[in-house]
């Protein structure tokens, strides 16, 4: 039988123009001529299935030989096909599946229903889910070789202090690497671990839910198969994603473990510029205005095609985009080939589109005018402010521009003042740093210093905290640069440091306004450092 499976039978009852059909014993040998996604051949599939199943031969076996990539449709349909075959007493099988195929046989589990033939006919056996009580990871990661006793029982000790999770603290120490401990993970845990890339997940689950929840959440979806989407995350144990990923669907989600990088690459990949260029900045209201907008007399032929529709439009679009999906900083960079526009969002840069290299000039025009900035002016850096009025919300951005060998880099802050501010239960602390916060905040004096690189949520952490402690029966006070979000009964200053008023100096003078709780957006040199510890010992909560 082996054989017949490889090389075609005798018995030939039809030809089709897209599914070849023959028989083989009592197999019905089922080759589509193209791949399944061409609506024509898996059609002509479902006839031949339907046509087996009137004839009742019952054990049929698809050769996918011409078939490098499936979708969430297909899968369905072999899933269906496979039932109606059972439902008769017969059985659905397939041959010489690529290795992408194989892998998604397997990590959606397909491969215990529909099964897979190797080249000689014999059956893949799925690989058994081990019956052995589960190990706690340390156990495992000893077992496999991965780090020595040593290196994990300082890490033990470190997890007692810091309250973080020991895989964490493995990855971040250097001691094991994150593919080692994503498969570790899912050999404890019995999830399947892959390397996304082409042809492993279903483009067209992309649009399930926003690019901005998809890169907040760092999560892809795969495929979905009889109403369960599998759905690739670095964090198995992250159950309020997962929560509102099913909120979002309606699907129930099974999660298969891949590497936070390699999500986020493949995140980009499927919203590069082809897809932003034309769905994802078509996507955004029309509500979008500029509140002040200057021209300079000195209008080069650069600066009219900045004022051109294509140019505006793709200005005001990348700015509600951004808007849109919470970016904190827009950046518009030069290169020699390309211009390439990216979007910090979670404290990570991710890239949106990437215009022309001789569109660069002018989007940065553009922004100098919004800016009332000189458009001239291309050799010196320069700052300014732009705002608009879109979504219904006032934004502010800080304009920052930066000459470089190929033109200028410009980087956007946004500042979205009437954002919702999270609570501190939001903030996705665990249980314990969550309460010892709270504990802290509950003080009456005290200093609590927010630290962390760019864009990983200081100022966030910090309004959380101002909101938490807000009440009537206190005289809050906060010195920022700038104002980043407005709070009701809560007194807010602006440094200036064109007429010299410091954080320094301001501090001093809030220290006699009689405050409970003084929020100080940054301390950048000796002296206010020394003023917010003097006003921590003497009865503040700084």
């Amino acid at each position: 039988m082996n054989e017949e499976i490889q090389t075609a039978s005798a018995d030939q009852q039809s030809s089709g123009k897209h599914v070849l059909r023959s028989r083989i014993g009592v197999m019905t040998h089922l080759v589509p001529k193209g791949e399944l996604t061409d609506d024509a051949v898996l059609d002509q599939l479902k006839q031949e299935i339907e046509h087996c199943i009137t004839r009742w031969e019952t054990q049929a076996v698809i050769d996918l030989t011409s078939v490098q990539r499936l979708n969430s449709k297909i899968l369905n349909d072999l899933v269906s096909f496979h039932d109606r075959l059972r439902k008769v007493g017969g059985w659905l099988k397939v041959i010489h599946a690529n290795a992408v195929i194989r892998e998604i046989f397997h990590f959606t589990g397909l491969e215990e229903s529909v099964h897979l033939m190797s080249a000689d006919g014999s059956e893949i056996q799925p690989k058994a889910p081990s019956q052995d009580a589960p190990l706690h990871l340390g156990d495992v990661l000893i077992q496999n070789g991965l780090v020595k006793q040593a290196e994990l029982e300082e890490a033990l000790q470190l997890q007692k202090k810091m309250g973080k999770r020991l895989g964490l603290i493995l990855v971040d120490k250097g001691w094991v690497s994150e593919k080692d401990m994503l498969e570790t993970l899912g050999q404890q845990l019995g999830i399947p671990f892959v390397r996304i890339r082409v042809g492993l997940f279903d483009p067209e689950l992309t649009h399930l839910m926003e690019v901005g929840v998809l890169r907040r959440l760092k999560i892809l979806p795969l495929f979905e198969i009889s109403g369960i989407l599998y759905l690739a995350t670095s964090d198995p144990q992250a159950m309020p994603s997962f929560n509102e990923v099913e909120e979002r669907t309606g699907l129930r989600v099974r999660p298969v473990l891949a590497g936070k990088e390699n999500i986020i690459e493949n995140i980009n990949e499927a919203f590069s510029e082809s897809n932003f260029s034309t769905e994802y900045f078509s996507e955004v209201d029309e509500d979008f205005e500029v509140v002040e907008e200057g021209l300079d007399d000195d209008y080069s032929a650069i600066d009219e095609m900045a004022a051109g529709s294509p140019v505006i439009n793709l200005v005001n679009s990348m700015i509600q985009r951004a808007v849109h999906d919470g970016a904190s900083d827009i950046h518009i960079e030069p290169s020699q080939k390309k211009s390439r526009i990216r979007f910090r969002i979670d404290g990570l840069l991710y890239e949106v589109m990437t215009p022309r290299p001789e569109m660069h000039a002018s989007i940065v025009s553009r922004l100098k005018v919004m800016a009332n900035l000189d458009i001239a002016e291309r050799r010196m850096p320069q700052d300014g402010r732009i705002q608009v009025h879109t979504q219904g919300r006032a934004v502010d951005l800080r304009f920052s521009s930066l000459p470089g060998l190929y033109g200028e880099k410009i980087v956007l802050r946004v500042l979205d003042k009437n954002q919702a501010i999270l609570d501190v239960n939001k903030l996705g602390m665990s249980h314990d740093n969550l309460s010892a916060f709270k504990r802290l905040l509950d003080n009456s004096y005290g200093l609590i210093l927010v630290t962390g690189p760019t864009g990983s949520g200081k100022t966030t952490s910090l309004y959380a905290a101002i909101n938490y402690l807000n009440s009537i029966e206190k005289n809050i006070v906060t010195i920022e640069d700038p104002v980043e979000y407005q709070v009701d009964i809560v007194n807010q200053n602006e440094v200036k440091e064109n007429i010299d008023l410091t954080f320094a100096k301001m501090l001093k003078h809030v220290l006699r306004q009689d405050p409970d709780v003084v929020m100080v957006g940054e301390i950048r040199e000796k002296e206010t450092a020394e003023i917010a510890v003097q006003a921590a010992l003497t009865g503040h909560l700084v």
